[in-house]
């Protein structure tokens, strides 16, 4: 949903769980300060502004306040992947299968493994 994509973009943005490393020590208690609470995670200081926009978006607390999939789509935080010439990605016209899909850059079955053997 809406909620956690903005809470992945933290995730993402500070390699850290949304709402801190330390914040709850205990997973009931974090639910239910969450649940019950007002609070938003804390928005990562270092993020653009765009970022930044797009993740108060996304973590309103009333449902009916967050933006649809296809209005956060619109958001200028996804200008740059809009614009670009060449999908990431691309499927085979007979349909996806996760086999198929082809990434682009991906590294040929030739080449050496991620991490060392």
């Amino acid at each position: 949903d809406i909620w956690s994509f903005g809470c992945t973009i933290i995730e993402m943005a500070t390699a850290e769980k949304p709402w801190g490393r330390h914040a709850f020590d205990n997973m009931l208690f974090g639910l239910n300060r969450i649940a019950n609470s007002s609070e938003t995670p804390p928005i990562p200081e270092s993020a653009s502004p765009a970022c930044r926009d797009v993740i108060t978006l996304c973590t309103q607390r009333a449902e009916s306040r967050r933006p649809s999939a296809v209005e956060l789509m619109m958001h200028e935080f996804h200008a740059p992947a809009l614009a670009c010439d060449q999908p990431a990605w691309s499927l085979p016209s007979s349909g996806p299968s996760p086999s198929s899909i082809e990434m682009s850059g991906s590294r040929s079955k030739e080449s050496e493994p991620l991490v060392g053997a």
